[in-house]
């Protein structure tokens, strides 16, 4: 089967040229190798494909390429020859360099350093002078930097300059067409990936590229993959310095290299024969050695770009064009606008509106959320600015009717108002032909006005996302700058996810919200979903794995934690935070809990983790500097009041954490204390204030014995009344569980209650009926894995400890025997040493139980208390009536006081 463009090319040429193969593409032309029968040598011939050819001016192409022809210098591949095919294709011949190109070199790794220099300057000595005639190359590259004989050449001098005077020659001089920044993405310059005039100094960006990836080993924005993340890093990211990437390069070197990437040309060296002069003293090994630069040169994939890239490259530029270099005037606008004070809003605090749907299409609905989710997660990563959480404004159903103060407004100001943000980025998009359009603006919440448009963006109806990604660029980077923020490189964002990825993600997120009328797995299948259907899509893998985790659907939760983590680059620094959190909770590791929350910012996940490890004064900072009322703390608004209460009553300030819950009782009037008067009262000793708070909860109809069971525990461990706690525990448990009742009982709580009250046989009736509802909750499918474990595990501590005081001893050393092998399991969080412990402590070991209790609390049981009685148990061990008869022993109050580490 014949080529098309070969015979074409042939038929153009005539006998004079000899077909002998294809060497491959270039990137913006087809190469052939070729013989020159006249001279007897071999050239190389590159045509530009017709696809390219259209939107050009052939006539002004050749007329650039002849200029170019005139560069006689040793280190540049000169033009030989350029013409046009019969049929108008442009063509220029080059001759034929036997050798490698310099991105082979790297591929295959080693590199002396007087190699890599003289290398560098050759290529410098090349741009040297073709600048001094005039000419910029545009496209420096380790591809067009071939090595023959020790020596360094550059091809294709002036090909791209030539390409952007023939289009703009085709367009009348109107550079408004997309691919206007010809080049490669990985090399281009700032100024040149948004289509503004370059001169030489752009080379020199390039050369600089080049340089650092030869002495580090890698590119500085390698993990850059696409050409959108290639383009913003450019215009954004400050490149790792090289001292730090490659330390064997001397500093001077490197502060050269390091020069010529900086984002504004000015601040470059001024020429390349500065490059030239700088180079001298380190060729031939004069500054070097035969040392290497202990250079990474491994063998490395080069930066690829789909068959799309030059494209997509280009659709960017025009996207970026406008606020690449933000107007003076107009960050001054937008920074008075993050800063002006009002007496209900917060500087520097921002919020994105769900994008309006004005498009009438039912499958594009899900994308006014997608937009704000993702407008939102590139602008959390400005450290300057106060982000409210976007999903917030989006959750409905439960929680909305739960907490009245929750976001209720469609209207954007009034969004601004209830989260108390200053800045509202709103927008909509409507169809436009076979076309999506989005447009953004900035509202200033306490006067409602409009202080910015961005202009419109478009994208393809079929894959909205590139429009999209375009949006937030132009968006963050505005606000960027404005804040003066240099902590996000733009080009660290992922493109949007797939409109149904987002929507399933989007359904699982509402569903978790309202977890407390949601199964586990009406939870779980969205995400589920969501990643199948998005593979690059790591927020539902993240959501999952910390999900499933926390749930106890270990299978689940480790296969997302294994896809997330490939994924990991791509996730945000939050989503990052919560995978290493799920990690540590399947492995029973609370400090790396609470190391990996602090990675991260939310304030609730890292006072929780606090609070786990008995950092009460950690969760204080969280808490008390936190708004309640922003972003994804608002679905936690009824969490807010009863963790901070756990933290002060952890430090023992009683009075500070019944106030922080009557807070929250006030700002969620549906909150339901859960007796925490009776729980501080217990712990400050007040005997008469736990009597008449347990008649108050017997009345208002409190039958489940967990007050009782807990209450009367503190007033004896922390409140220092022993008899008197012992005594109300004892008429309690005859008042709500007498023998004829007690194996009758459901409850999971009578347990406590009994074993308060010293009722071994009741209490062992009641765990043989505990497991009877137990078989069937789980046969009926009511209980999540781990909710079906803890009720088991905790079931048989209770066993073990009744069979105790029965004189059945054996029985209970074969179930501390179970627990012993199960001490080690990565989903028991604690709760087998806690087991152990409490059947030592009644066997009188108390030896042997404080390590095993301090073990358990390190393995993350603290969580079992948190979740069976919330404020009234404290947070802490000395609530457990199993674990009464260490009451006395100064190592077991030490473990219910805030850990040494906790200095206030």
């Amino acid at each position: 089967m014949t080529d098309p463009l070969h015979d074409q090319l042939q038929a153009s040429l005539g006998t004079g040229y000899t077909f002998q193969r294809e060497l491959g593409g270039g990137g913006m032309s087809r190469v052939f190798l070729m013989r020159e029968e006249a001279l007897a040598r071999d050239v190389v011939v590159k045509v530009l494909p017709p696809e390219l050819t259209q939107e050009l001016s052939a006539e002004r192409f050749t007329r650039e390429i002849r200029l170019t022809a005139a560069l006689q210098e040793p280190h540049i591949v000169p033009v030989l020859a350029a013409g046009e095919t019969r049929e108008g294709l442009p063509y220029y011949i080059m001759p034929f360099v036997r050798g490698e190109s310099l991105r082979r070199l790297l591929e295959r790794g080693k590199v002396l350093p007087s190699e890599a220099v003289s290398i560098l300057r050759d290529v410098a000595r090349a741009l040297a002078y073709a600048h001094r005639q005039g000419v910029v190359h545009r496209d420096i590259k380790p591809e067009n930097v071939l090595l023959s004989e020790g020596t360094a050449v550059v091809t294709d001098f002036g090909i791209a300059t030539a390409l952007q005077a023939s289009k703009a020659a085709a367009h009348e001089g109107r550079l408004t067409q997309i691919g206007t920044s010809l080049g490669s993405p990985a090399y281009m310059s700032p100024e040149q990936a948004v289509g503004a005039d370059v001169d030489a100094r752009a080379d020199l960006y390039a050369w600089g590229l080049v340089a650092y990836e030869l002495m580090a080993g890698a590119h500085p924005f390698a993990g850059r993959t696409t050409a959108q993340q290639l383009i913003t890093a450019h215009l954004a990211e400050a490149p790792a310095p090289l001292t730090t990437r490659a330390p064997g390069v001397p500093p001077p070197l490197a502060d050269l290299v390091m020069r010529c990437l900086a984002k504004e040309p000015d601040h470059r060296p001024a020429s390349a024969d500065a490059l030239v002069a700088a180079l001298a003293e380190w060729v031939d090994g004069t500054r070097t050695g035969d040392r290497e630069f202990a250079l990474p040169l491994k063998r490395r994939g080069r930066h690829r770009t789909r068959a799309a890239g030059i494209v997509a490259a280009g659709v960017l530029a025009a996207a970026l064009a406008s606020w690449f270099v933000v107007p003076v005037e107009l960050r001054a606008t937008v920074r008075t606008l993050l800063t002006r004070a009002s007496p209900r809003l917060r500087v520097n605090r921002v919020v994105v509106a769900p994008f309006k749907d004005e498009t009438g299409d039912p499958k594009l609905a899900p994308l006014g959320a997608l937009i704000a989710d993702y407008l939102t997660e590139g602008l959390s990563r400005l450290g300057s600015l106060q982000v409210v959480d976007t999903r917030t404004a989006q959750v409905t159903g439960a929680v909305v009717s739960r907490i009245p103060r929750f976001l209720r407004s469609a209207d954007e100001r009034a969004l601004g108002e209830e989260t108390g943000a200053q800045v509202v980025v709103a927008g909509s998009y409507y169809l436009d032909g076979d076309s999506v359009r989005f447009r953004a603006r900035l509202l200033d919440a306490a006067s409602g006005a409009v202080r910015l448009a961005f202009a419109p963006v478009a994208a393809p109806t079929r894959a909205p996302a590139a429009g999209i990604a375009a949006l937030a660029s132009r968006v963050v980077a505005t606000l960027r700058a404005a804040a003066d923020s240099d902590s996000f490189a733009l080009g660290d964002q992922s493109p949007p996810p797939s409109l149904e990825a987002f929507a399933a993600f989007h359904a699982g997120y509402q569903a978790f919200i309202q977890y407390r009328t949601v199964a586990d797995s009406v939870i779980i299948q969205p995400f589920l979903h969501a990643a199948a259907l998005d593979s690059t899509y790591g927020t539902p893998l993240v959501a999952l794995a910390y999900i499933a985790s926390d749930i106890g659907q270990y299978a689940a939760s480790d296969s997302a934690m294994a896809r997330a983590a490939r994924l990991r680059e791509r996730l945000t620094r939050e989503e990052e935070s919560y995978l290493d959190v799920a990690a540590a909770i399947a492995a029973g590791d609370a400090t790396a809990q609470l190391q990996a929350a602090q990675r991260g910012h939310n304030e609730h996940l890292i006072a929780y983790n606090a609070l786990l490890n008995r950092r009460p004064g950690i969760a204080i900072d969280m808490l008390r500097t936190m708004d309640p009322d922003r972003g994804i703390n608002i679905p936690w608004a009824d969490f807010y009041g009863t963790r901070l209460a756990v933290a002060y009553a952890q430090r023992g300030d009683y009075t500070r954490a019944l106030a922080a819950v009557r807070e929250g009782e006030r700002r969620v009037p549906s909150l339901r204390s859960r007796g925490v008067d009776l729980g501080f009262a217990a712990a400050r000793g007040d005997v008469s204030a736990v009597r008449d708070g347990l008649e108050a909860h017997w009345r208002a109809g409190e039958r489940s014995g967990l007050l009782a069971a807990r209450a009367t525990t503190l007033l004896r461990t922390r409140g220092g009344h022993e008899a008197d706690g012992r005594s109300l525990a004892i008429s309690w448990a005859d008042r709500l569980y007498p023998p004829s009742a007690v194996a009758d009982s459901s409850t999971m709580w009578v347990g406590d209650l009994l074993a308060a009250a010293d009722r071994w046989s009741d209490l062992l009736k009641v765990t043989d009926a505990g497991d009877v509802r137990t078989d069937a909750d789980s046969a009926a499918g009511r209980l999540s894995p781990g909710a079906l474990t803890l009720r088991r595990q905790t079931a048989r501590m209770r066993r073990a400890v009744a069979l105790i005081h029965l004189d059945r001893r054996a029985e209970a050393l074969s179930i501390d025997s179970a627990f012993a092998r199960t001490m080690g399991a990565r989903w028991d969080k604690g709760m087998s040493a806690l087991a152990r412990a409490a059947i030592a402590a009644h066997l009188g070991e108390p030896d042997r139980a404080i390590p095993l209790l301090d073990r358990a609390i390190a393995q993350g049981v603290l969580r079992f208390y948190f979740r069976s009685d919330g404020v009234l148990g404290l947070g802490s061990v000395d609530g457990d009536p199993l674990l009464l008869p260490l009451r006395a022993d100064g190592r077991f109050q030490a473990l219910a006081l805030p850990d040494p580490a906790d200095r206030r």
